[in-house]
């Protein structure tokens, strides 16, 4: 290896890197870990290299200014010295100029906490005007003439506003100002909650090309840093392109001298360059990954009692993989095995051998919708065991959007269990207006909404439906109040059951209905309604469980009792058959089922006149209604939306045994 034989950037980044650390004491340098060379020699390499100089020189520059020290003689001419040998690679002890500079830079330091400057003797006072210029006007600012003061009230206007500081981030980063609406002032809010501590599980669900990712991935990482220079934080999206260009930005903020001014102890460590994953000069971490990309050993937050950072989730997947139920079960997978592992503190932290509580490192996810099955209903429908503070702002904003009223609709209709709604109002005076009409027209809404229900459900109004039309409207539902039901009114009742023998999440449930048949009408009512998932052991207990319950017998009301429990013949189905009718203790009517039968939405096709008829009744009320709802107004000509189709499998063997002819022969119907 000669004197001069370039060793690649990544050495040359690690010697500026020392350099730095060591305010251009080369004998220290040449006895770190990592370098190569021995004192002569590495005077010699740094002397052909002149990037390396101009490095160290440049950073060493934006440290002085950083510290209020600009235009400082002694120091100018000290870095000029310096410069010089390591440019003649001059053998003299350069140790003192070290020293010297190391000792007037950290001159009249005595904290070195994020945020805070030296004194300076500036004659310049606190101007307002130039603390307005620097948050609305950056780029016209001459960095070199920000006082101190005026430096310390901006900072402390940005780090008590994620607002102001997500919109100061942005002039910096694109060079013009941000267009806020009245929208993002909501979420900008949601990022102020989190950073302070309030939510740590938050999932946040806008049209596609809303800001989500300016807001959610680059800002609030960048907020991150400013408020805990140490903080550890990940970005992920299903798009490599997107988690890297959102690293960039943040890095292109930080790097700019007027971030700099402002917040001069927030520094990107050169020794880290890669996009994927770099630093600060303070232990911080940013790593950019995609949603498959490698996450061992990668980390957000830290076992402290303060904000430490964040994951942020970002579009988790395309959406044209939303329609494969194997990618999404593999996503859904992913985050409960891998992304919620990389959190640091999961509620406390040990101090002095006690145990002491402080908030979790957050999970912030931002996506629009794409899918009934997605990653945000999986959750949001109790997948994983957290709830989530749960904000979801559509494409078209009516007068009760975002109220308590309107979130319950959506959690109702959804079925979602774990939400915990952010409320909102826009107070908007139209009866229906678009949430960012330069993004999206209301007439262009409005047109998607009914000739695309699909896509602007999911998209733009976070409310996913089923792809296809639904085979039953719902106008033609019907419920009646189970407590004020007359039951001597009952001709007869039977029992359906559609089984699965397991409990992992993605499997459909086992469901069992009790059905009364009112005299004359021949109307059905579910009277009793049993939803869960169980192993098989667990699935016959709870089947001879109904069966009892509903075999109770009312001598006002014998008619009660269920003639038969009608069973599909497979799987579980066919296993539980053969053990009831071995036992003897269930009136069983197996119901085998081929292809001859037709599809499930072939069958399930077979009840719409009954449901058109409102002749299907469901209890209000009932702790199931919501699932059996969702589930049969989800039903369409191309299958279930929801993912499901216990209960429609229920009302299809339902109108079969009931509805088939007069002898109501099952068997002949299949």
């Amino acid at each position: 290896m000669s004197k001069s034989e370039s060793l690649g950037d990544d050495y040359d980044s690690s010697v500026v890197y020392s350099l730095v650390k060591n305010y251009g004491n080369l004998l220290k340098v040449s006895r770190d870990r990592f370098c190569l060379h021995t004192l002569p020699i590495l005077r010699t390499y740094i002397s052909k290299s002149p990037q390396i100089i101009a490095d160290y020189e440049e950073q060493i520059r934006a440290e002085i200014e950083g510290q209020g020290l600009k235009g400082n003689a002694v120091l100018e001419s000290i870095l000029i010295a310096q410069c010089e040998r390591f440019a003649a690679a001059d053998p003299k002890d350069s140790t003192a100029y070290s020293k010297e500079m190391e000792d007037m830079i950290k001159a009249g330091t005595t904290d070195r906490v994020a945020g805070e400057l030296e004194a300076d003797n500036s004659e310049n006072t606190a101007s307002a005007d130039l603390v307005q210029q620097i948050l609305y006007a950056p780029l016209e600012v001459d960095v070199t003439a920000i006082p101190k003061k005026v430096a310390d009230e901006v900072r402390k206007i940005l780090l008590g506003s994620y607002r102001e500081f997500s919109n100061w981030a942005f002039y910096i980063q694109m060079g013009f100002a941000f267009q806020e609406q009245d929208f993002h002032r909501v979420i900008f809010q949601a990022g102020q909650d989190i950073v302070d501590g309030k939510m740590d599980r938050v999932i946040i669900t806008i049209p596609p090309r809303h800001s989500k990712t300016q807001t959610m991935s680059i800002s609030l990482p960048l907020y991150s840093f400013v408020h805990n220079a140490s903080s550890h934080n990940i970005i992920t999206s299903y798009a490599d392109d997107i988690v890297q260009e959102s690293s960039g930005y943040i890095r292109t903020v930080m790097l700019d001298p007027l971030f700099q001014r402002i917040f001069p102890n927030v520094r990107i460590d050169p020794n880290k360059r890669s996009l994927e994953r770099w630093g600060t000069t303070k232990q911080g971490v940013m790593h950019a990954v995609p949603t498959g990309g490698k996450l061992t050993g990668k980390g957000a937050g830290l076992l402290s009692d303060k904000y430490s950072g964040l994951f942020v989730v970002d579009d988790v997947i395309k959406p044209k993989d939303a329609y494969s139920d194997t990618v999404r079960s593999e996503i859904n997978d992913r985050y409960d095995n891998t992304f919620m592992s990389r959190l640091a503190n999961d509620g406390g932290i040990t101090v002095d051998g006690k145990f002491v509580e402080c908030p979790r490192t957050p999970m912030v996810i931002i996506m629009q919708r794409v899918h009934d099955n997605d990653l945000v209903g999986y959750l949001l429908r109790g997948g994983s065991s957290d709830k989530y503070h749960y904000l979801n702002i559509p494409g078209i904003i009516e007068h009760d959007t975002g109220s308590a009223e309107w979130y319950d609709k959506l959690l109702k209709r959804q079925a979602y269990t774990h939400a915990i709604p952010i409320l909102y109002d826009l107070k908007r005076e139209d009866a229906e207006s678009a949430l960012w009409p330069s993004r999206k027209s209301l007439s262009s809404l409005q047109l998607m909404r009914t000739a695309n229900p699909y896509t602007y459900n999911s998209q733009y109004a976070g409310d996913p439906s089923a792809m296809g039309h639904g085979l039953v409207q719902e106008g033609w539902w019907r419920e009646y109040d189970l407590a004020n039901f007359d039951v001597s009114t009952i001709s007869h009742s039977f029992i359906t059951a559609d089984t699965a023998s397991t409990v992992k999440d993605y499997s459909d449930y086992s469901v069992l209905i009790q059905w009364a048949i009112q005299r004359g009408t021949r109307n059905a009512y579910a009277y009793r309604i049993l939803v869960g998932k169980f192993e098989t052991p667990e699935l016959k207990d709870a089947v001879i469980k109904f069966w009892e319950e509903c075999n109770i017998l009312d001598m006002r009301n014998p008619c009660l009792l269920p003639t038969a429990l009608f069973m599909e013949d497979k799987a579980s189905g066919q296993f539980l058959n053969q053990q009831f009718v071995r036992d003897g203790n269930i009136r069983l009517q197996p119901v085998p089922r081929d292809k001859t039968a037709g599809d499930k939405v072939g069958r399930f096709m077979n009840t719409l006149p009954y449901w058109a008829q409102g002749r299907i009744f469901f209890p209000t009320g009932h702790e199931h209604l919501d699932h059996c709802k969702r589930e049969l107004l989800g039903m369409t000509s191309m299958g279930s939306g929801t993912g499901h189709d216990d209960v429609c499998d229920n009302v299809s063997d339902l109108c079969a045994i009931e509805y088939s002819g007069v002898t109501a022969n099952y068997e002949a119907w299949v």
